[in-house]
Order: structure tokens, then C-alpha cells, then sequence
């Protein structure tokens, strides 16, 4: 019993690990997003 009970707070942890990093993967993501898109209009604009 007591062992199951370890196995899903690891479970757990490495869930709220992940989350995290989507998180930080989200956030880069929305900072780099309008930079991409600002060197691409400049490579397609005038």
C-alpha cells in the first residue's frame, strides 16, 4: 500500500515538473513568436 502510494507522488512530481516546462516552453515561445514573425515580413515585405 505504502509503496503504490510512492509511486503516484513520484507520478505526481513528474507531472508538475512537466507542466512547468510547458509553461517555460510557452512563454519562450510567445516571446520569440512576434520576432519570428517580424523577421519574416521583412524577408517577404518591401
Amino acid at each position: 500500500m505504502f509503496e503504490n502510494y510512492r509511486n503516484l507522488n513520484a507520478k505526481a512530481i513528474v507531472q508538475k515538473e512537466t507542466l512547468s516546462e510547458l509553461k517555460a516552453a510557452h512563454f519562450t515561445f510567445s516571446l520569440l513568436l512576434p520576432l519570428l514573425l517580424l523577421g519574416a515580413g521583412r524577408l517577404i515585405g518591401p
